[in-house]
């Protein structure tokens, strides 16, 4: 097979016209790879192996342009190219991006690290535990979050903790803090440092008694009397966390 002509397309790429009437596009540095602007005659055991590397150049490009917008990890790349390429493709890619440093561990561990803390309420056990399942491994990761000073942590609890106590409009101390603990758990939060904190927190929670007070009796006043009243009153509050001792002060006052 003979090459007839080049034609120039956008980027880096040829569209080559072979005398056979079959067209192909080639990147740019595929073709001086193999020289074909001088040597036109191509065999067709050289074509595929030209035609086979296009596609591993193909498949680098777009690993390229995708990670353009952010960092990407090798698994998001794995599962971006394989909608396209078969895993030999694949895995040339990858080992190519690691080899021209694009694909650094480290630093995408690092940047994901201190965007977490600067950016989300995550802690340390959920940011570890989404690095995972971003395909680093542990050793990896605890790199550099044994770095990181437990204060980093504290700081954030106390920041969460205060917020929420501050726009508490209907639990008492007990049902707060309770749920608050659960927030930070399932935040990533490490329980001592949790406890730390709640432990040493007072929350004046009478004005919320008061207003609960008033909105459950307006509600259960209309269906319940007397003693069922004060009972129905008393399980309601304490389901809100609020004290015995504060709701029975309460309820008695009232009477």
């Amino acid at each position: 097979m003979k090459i007839k002509k080049f034609v120039k397309l956008k980027g880096n790429k040829y569209k080559i016209f072979l005398d056979n009437d079959e067209e192909i596009t080639l990147f740019d540095d595929v073709i001086v790879k193999y020289n074909l602007l001088i040597k036109r005659d191509i065999s067709t055991d050289i074509l595929k192996e030209v035609t086979s590397y296009n596609e591993k150049m193909q498949a680098y490009y777009e690993a390229l342009k995708y990670m353009t917008k952010k960092l990407r990890t090798k698994k998001e790349i794995e599962r971006y190219l394989e909608k396209k390429y078969d895993r030999i493709v694949i895995e040339e890619c990858i080992n190519k991006l690691i080899n021209n440093k694009y694909l650094n561990n480290s630093l995408y561990i690092e940047s994901y690290i201190n965007d977490q803390i600067n950016l989300s309420s995550n802690g340390p056990f959920k940011i570890r535990k989404n690095l995972e399942n971003l395909g680093f491994k542990d050793e990896e990761i605890e790199l550099y979050l044994n770095k990181l000073s437990p204060e980093i942590w504290m700081e954030k609890i106390n920041k969460i903790v205060d917020k929420k106590v501050k726009i508490n409009r209907n639990l008492g101390e007990y049902r707060l803090k309770e749920k608050i603990r659960y927030d930070l758990v399932n935040l990533g939060y490490d329980c001592k440092l949790i406890d730390e904190k709640l432990n040493n927190i007072l929350v004046d929670d009478n004005v919320i008694l008061n207003k609960e007070y008033q909105k459950m009796y307006q509600k259960l006043s209309k269906k319940y009397q007397g003693k069922e009243l004060e009972l129905h009153l008393i399980s309601k509050l304490l389901s809100k966390g609020f004290s015995y001792d504060e709701i029975i002060k309460k309820v008695n006052l009232q009477d």
